[in-house]
This record gives structure tokens, C-alpha cells and sequence, in this order.
């Protein structure tokens, strides 16, 4: 094998290959999720604002009952939906195939994964994982999964009753059935198979990080500089998804309190509820299930270093103790007759042992066995150290306190105010 293929790192465009909008958006990018950014601003501003604005004024002229994209009820929330959430996702679908190959890649800088357990090197391992990435199967699975719910959807909004129309008849979107479908429905429903592709492949990973723990020996770096004994890039992957989520707990909220803005009823609907279920179930998900098997493999890592000091420390132990047992104590008046009273064997080899004389020890002999009492304490005393030092430096979790605490604090508050509209809703 040749020292180039050695050293080959995942490629972000192996990742994707069957996924023909992300070969596309990485192409058209070079990569750069900046100009991935900039790309769906553009579009949604040209597609959506632009053609909205011009649909929004002829209907207006026509003395149509079509809710305008000028009106002030529909104008913060397409703002927000446009041109702040679809780019984001448009974001972090494009991101996931490069984060992806950059956590590798950085895993296999910190040197945490050794030797294979078999012939087969790093580099052959991840090529053939690759490839698990691109089943024509999954975009079958996203593009069933798009278009039904898309079609659910076009029959739900349809409805009359749906407290986004603020008593108009129609929205600016569907004023138009040709761009309704030609042009609205497909880049509104592109964010579901973003979405659904991000899900894949974040699974597709996980289950790539799971089997190189299983192939390839874990070497965990203690003292690391990303504080998480080398997994660091494992925690960077799964905790960069919280902007995300975020942005759909926004959105459940927002589907649910803004027409009370406005002085609507609130959103209440079982698809609705359905949407926040999903949001409360999918926070701790999304940050806990790409970092399980990292979890699992970093707790064992510090149980067998804490256990193999533990057993040197109770082997000493026994030492001193059987040492202890030699010590000549005289029988307490409270003892029962023929029973010698035990002291702890740090103080009956320290302390005791200057006061008293052992059995069978001449008087010369007596500071050898001090000396040797005060090298067992002095290496009890250091093992017990180590064994503290290794108990707090070895990590559990791939990512630490300050990440969790940011995530949680995050995603909470989207479930809190989505909860909060509801019960305003039904109890006043």
C-alpha cells in the first residue's frame, strides 16, 4: 500500500455522490458553506420576496382576497422562514458530508485510534464506509418521504380554517397555481429532503464511528487539548447541529403562537402538536446519539485505568495489612479475653510502630522497618494521586460542560414558549 492511499482522509464528495443537490451545491461552492449561505439567500430572494412581491401587488389590484407578502402579519414570519431558516438548513445540509470527513480526519490526527484489529488500515476502512453512504436507496427513502408529505400538506392548508389567512381567502403563494407548483412548493419542500439527507447521514456516521471502535484499538489521549482525552472532534460534530435545532424549535413556535400576535386563536392542531413532540423528543436525541458509543468506549477506558490502580492500591493494602498483624498490641480492658484490639494499618505502621516493637525485630533492625513502613505510605499516598488525577482528567462525553450547558439553554427555550402559548390557549 502506498504511503498517499495510507494517509488518505475521507472526501466530503464521497460522502454524497447518489445526493445529486448536494454533489451540486458542493461543486458550485467549492465547499465554502459561506457561499452556500449566499447562494439560498439569492435564490429565496429572488424566487420567493421578488416573485412573491410582484404576485402579492397584481392580486392587490385586482381586488383580490389574497393575504399580500407586504402585510404586516405575513411579513416578519416570510422574512424569518426565507431568509433566515432555509439558509441555514440549506447550510447544514451542504456542512454534514464535510463535517462528517473533518471528523475523521481530525480523530485521526489526535492519534486516539491504533492499530486495526485486522489487515485492513484506517484509510481502507473509511473508503468502504463511504460507500454505505451512497445506496440509491436512501434517495428513494427522501424523495417518497418529501413528496408524500408534501402532498398531505398541499390538503391540510387548504383548509378554510387555517388561522395563517387571517380571514383571507388565499395566500400570496397560492394565489398563482403555476407558481404555486412550479416555483414555491419545491423550494419550500426542498428544506424537508435537506433535512431528511442531514438525518441519513448523521446516522450513516454514527454507525461509521461505531464500527471503528469495534475494528481499530482506542487509545484515549489523556490531558488533551480539546479536554475530552481526544474525542473532541466526535463532540464538535454532534454539538455544531444546536443552531439547527434551534431554528426548528423557532419555527414549531412560531407555526403555533403567531397567528396570537395578531389577535388569533393559536395553532393548535394535532399535526402541530405532533411537530413539538417531535422537536421535545429530537433535542436530547440529536445531541446524545452521536456521541453514545464514544460515551461507551471513554467510560470503559476510565474504568480499566481507574481498576488497574485500584488493584496496586489494595494490593499494598493487603501488604500493610499482613504487616500490620505483626505488630505486637497489647489486649484493651474491654476486649474479650484471648482477642488482640487492631489498629488501621496506616497508624499502626506509622504511628504505632515508633511507640511499640515489632515481634521477632532486634533493636537494630527497627529503623530498616520504619524505612520500608514510610516507602509503602509514600507510595500508597502517590497512588491514590494518581488514582484522583486519572478519576477527574478521564472524560466521559466527547464534549464538556460549557457545550452542554450552551446546547441545553438553546433548545429549551423554543419548547418552553411553544409550551406556554399552548396552555395560554386553552386555559384563558
Amino acid at each position: 500500500m502506498s504511503q498517499s492511499t495510507a494517509n488518505r482522509s475521507v472526501d466530503p464528495g464521497d460522502l454524497c455522490q447518489c445526493d445529486p443537490l448536494a454533489n451540486l451545491l458542493l461543486r458550485v461552492s467549492k465547499r465554502s458553506i459561506t457561499k452556500v449561505v449566499i447562494i439560498a439567500v439569492a435564490v429565496y430572494s429572488i424566487l420567493i420576496i421578488g416573485l412573491g412581491l410582484w404576485i402579492s401587488m397584481y392580486y392587490a389590484k385586482a381586488s383580490q382576497s389574497v393575504l399580500s407578502i407586504l402585510d404586516k402579519r405575513e411579513q416578519p414570519f416570510v422574512l424569518f422562514v426565507y431568509l433566515i431558516a432555509s439558509p441555514i438548513a440549506w447550510a447544514f445540509y451542504a456542512w454534514e458530508p464535510v463535517g462528517i470527513a473533518n471528523m475523521f480526519q481530525q480523530l485521526t490526527s489526535n492519534g486516539i485510534i491504533g492499530a486495526g484489529k485486522s489487515n485492513e488500515s484506517l484509510s481502507e476502512f473509511l473508503a468502504r464506509e463511504s460507500l454505505v453512504f451512497n445506496r440509491r436507496r436512501y434517495l428513494l427513502f427522501v424523495a417518497i418521504v418529501t413528496i408524500a408529505t408534501a402532498a398531505i400538506w398541499v390538503v391540510g392548508v387548504t383548509s378554510s380554517r387555517n388561522t395563517f389567512k387571517f380571514g383571507f381567502s388565499q395566500f400570496w403563494w397560492s394565489a398563482n397555481p403555476i407558481y404555486f407548483w412550479a416555483v414555491w412548493l419545491p423550494l419550500a419542500f426542498v428544506i424537508l429532503y435537506m433535512l431528511l439527507w442531514i438525518v441519513i447521514r448523521r446516522a450513516l456516521a454514527v454507525r461509521a464511528i461505531n464500527r471503528v471502535f469495534d475494528a481499530f484499538l482506542i487509545e484515549p489521549k489523556l490531558f488533551h487539548p480539546d479536554r475530552a482525552n481526544g474525542f473532541g472532534p466526535i463532540g464538535q460534530y454532534t454539538a455544531q447541529i444546536s443552531l439547527l435545532v434551534v431554528v426548528a424549535g423557532i419555527w414549531v413556535f412560531l407555526t403555533i403562537a403567531y397567528p396570537m400576535f395578531f389577535g388569533q386563536p393559536a395553532n393548535v392542531k394535532s399535526d402541530v402538536l405532533l411537530y413539538l413532540l417531535i422537536y421535545a423528543i429530537g433535542v436530547p436525541i440529536a445531541l446524545v446519539w452521536p456521541a453514545w458509543e464514544s460515551h461507551g468506549v471513554m467510560k470503559k477506558a476510565r474504568s480499566q485505568a481507574l481498576e488497574s490502580l485500584a488493584g496496586q492500591i489494595r494490593a499494598l493494602l493487603s501488604t500493610m495489612a499482613a504487616e500490620d498483624l505483626r505488630m505486637e498490641v497489647r489486649p484493651s480492658r474491654t476486649d474479650v479475653p484471648g482477642a488482640r484490639q487492631r489498629s488501621s494499618c496506616l497508624r499502626a505502621l506509622i504511628g504505632s510502630a515508633s511507640r511499640r516493637r515489632p515481634h521477632n525485630v532486634h533493636d537494630e533492625e527497627l529503623p530498616l522497618q520504619l524505612e520500608r513502613v514510610k516507602g509503602k505510605v509514600e507510595l500508597l499516598q502517590a497512588l491514590v494521586q494518581q488514582y484522583k488525577l486519572i478519576e477527574r482528567e478521564y472524560r466521559t462525553w466527547p464534549f464538556g460542560t460549557a457545550v452542554l450547558s450552551r446546547y441545553w439553554l438553546a433548545t429549551i427555550i423554543p419548547l418552553i414558549l411553544s409550551i406556554t402559548s399552548i396552555a395560554v390557549e386553552i386555559y384563558f
